[in-house]
């Protein structure tokens, strides 16, 4: 086989009967973007289990131990996003100081994931909305832009998306200045794209993992 042929099918590899979830697409498109459906927290981790593998469990408040998480495809990987945030009151220097915002690698039944933030501007720094908050919740959420897929229709108060609640707001990768501040997505509803000062710690930020696959250990 030629190294272009092997690299074609690198590219073509779906993960199928190894990591929780159905393996079968509802909607969408592995290469692009798509939705496999919910995945139960006793199929994959809870939200105790993933602070103490984060070194989170002494920082900020535990919202949620038995998160339904969302699995997706994107650009030809695999990410599970929890359903709802799972802790809040940690500030960004706190992620960073444990390698969250861009990703640490963690085994979880077997298998190695990546945790990070979720994506949600248009580059970085950001300027407007975009990323994976865009391409993977707008299309299962009431209240989307009109021109998105509709995969499934959960209302923003079930996403904790609005309503100012706790952790409410999610913190993305994406700064909009330097350092200083970082763009957060939610908060007064799912098309809010804003900015917060890095080190706050209110209560309204909350922590919304991805777990990007990455294969078994």
């Amino acid at each position: 086989m030629t190294i272009r042929a092997l690299l074609a099918a690198a590219s073509q590899f779906k993960p199928t009967g190894s990591i929780p979830g159905s393996d079968e697409l509802l909607f969408g498109d592995f290469q692009s973007r798509g939705f496999y459906g919910e995945v139960d927290a006793s199929d994959l981790i809870g939200g105790t289990a993933l602070s103490e593998l984060c070194d989170l469990s002494s920082i900020g408040v535990l919202m949620e131990d038995n998160p339904t998480w969302l699995k997706f495809s994107r650009f030809g990987k695999i990410l599970f996003i929890p359903k709802v945030p799972l802790r809040h009151s940690i500030t960004i220097n706190q992620y960073r100081d444990r390698d969250l915002v861009y990703g640490r690698t963690v085994v979880i039944r077997g298998h190695r994931y990546l945790v990070r933030f979720m994506t949600g501007g248009n580059a970085n720094p950001a300027t407007d909305s975009g990323g994976e908050w865009n391409d993977l919740l707008y299309p299962i959420t009431v209240g989307r832009p009109a021109n998105q897929p509709i995969w499934a229709n959960y209302s923003q108060s079930s996403l904790n998306v609005t309503g100012f609640g706790l952790g409410s707001a999610t913190f993305c990768q994406e700064v909009r200045s330097g350092q200083t501040f970082h763009i957060y997505r939610g908060y007064t509803g799912i098309q809010t794209f804003s900015q917060a000062y890095a080190n706050s710690t209110m209560n309204h930020y909350g922590w919304r993992p991805v777990l990007e696959y990455i294969g078994p250990i």
